[in-house]
């Protein structure tokens, strides 16, 4: 609160004493630093000829471990969310006055990790309820002593429907097939990917249960790549597909009877009038130019555009 001092409240002019009428508020922020505090667990001890008791401290999450449950959480936060290596976070920690190695967090996210696979369990459960899991895969730089450089992993996402929103994240050394078949295991519904080879087989074999459904998000970005070589071609294309995300726009909030019924009417002559065009820009451009590479990787995967199927475009 900011006040006048007692001798500005009279008016030099009228030699009256000025009346209040109200006041001007305005918001500044200002920054807490965070605090590192430490909490020293005393047992008491007790003693008969014959016994000693000694009283328990609450359980930790790590057995013999100083890191409590709220500083493991801001290490697992602040590495995965924040984007701040576990290195970056042993200078911050020295500039707060602790110590902690770089070496002691990485054991604390290995056995944090074991602690939660539970959850993860859970979390898996609640994902495989799902009437349509959307996937994809990312590379990620990982150390090998074995090589002298970086390899390449991969992380691979799996997002559940509108009625299971669980995200689930899984890493394999490679990009092979064995690694979305392993966490697939036991899933029967609707799969939504790019045209990865590794997934065919999932899809030939009807004992697994699963549904291919094409992704225009990736089929859209092909078309990007080509607009500098062949604008002229590329152009309609992004328009049409512009016109089928103009139509789930409005059918967001809808229910999947009412969007698949203004897909039919709707997005359905788009869909029509998109694949004859792309039929026959296939045979006017080169199979390796980016417009023909864009055009073959559509139709390729016509049969599983997930437009008439109760997905929206861009979903995964």
């Amino acid at each position: 609160m900011h006040d006048l001092a007692a001798e500005e409240k009279h008016c030099t002019a009228c030699h009256q004493d000025l009346r209040p009428i109200g006041e001007e508020t305005s918001e500044r922020y200002e920054y807490i630093p965070a605090q590192l505090k430490v909490v020293e667990d005393v047992c008491k001890k007790y003693v008969c000829k014959c016994t000693v008791k000694t009283a328990t401290k609450p359980p930790q999450p790590i057995e013999k471990s100083t890191a409590w449950a709220s500083l493991l959480a801001q290490v697992i936060v602040a590495k995965t969310a924040d984007h701040l290596p576990l290195h970056r976070q042993e200078q911050i920690f020295q500039r707060h006055g602790a110590e902690i190695s770089r070496k002691t967090m990485c054991g604390w996210m290995k056995q944090c990790g074991d602690l939660l696979s539970p959850l993860y369990g859970a979390a898996k459960e609640v994902l495989f309820q799902s009437k349509t899991i959307g996937t994809d895969d990312t590379g990620v730089k990982v150390l090998d002593e074995k090589l002298p450089f970086a390899r390449t992993g991969r992380i691979w996402p799996y997002c559940g429907d509108k009625d299971h929103p669980v995200i689930l994240y899984d890493y394999t050394k490679t990009r092979a097939r064995a690694g979305p078949e392993e966490f697939l295991k036991g899933y029967r519904g609707h799969l939504q990917a790019d045209a990865y080879g590794g997934y065919d087989a999932f899809f030939k074999d009807p004992t697994r249960g699963l549904t291919e459904v094409g992704c225009w998000s990736h089929a859209r970005r092909y078309y990007v790549k080509a607009l500098d070589s062949g604008q002229a071609r590329v152009g309609p294309v992004l328009s049409l597909i512009a016109q089928l995300y103009r139509v789930e726009k409005r059918a967001r909030e809808w229910n999947a009877e009412a969007r698949l019924e203004l897909r039919q009417r709707e997005s359905r002559p788009i869909l029509d009038k998109l694949h004859g065009y792309l039929l026959e820009m296939q045979t006017e451009v080169l199979p390796k130019s980016p417009e023909g590479r864009a055009a073959r990787y559509t139709l390729k995967n016509w049969a599983a555009q997930p437009l008439l199927r109760g997905r929206r475009p861009g979903d995964r």
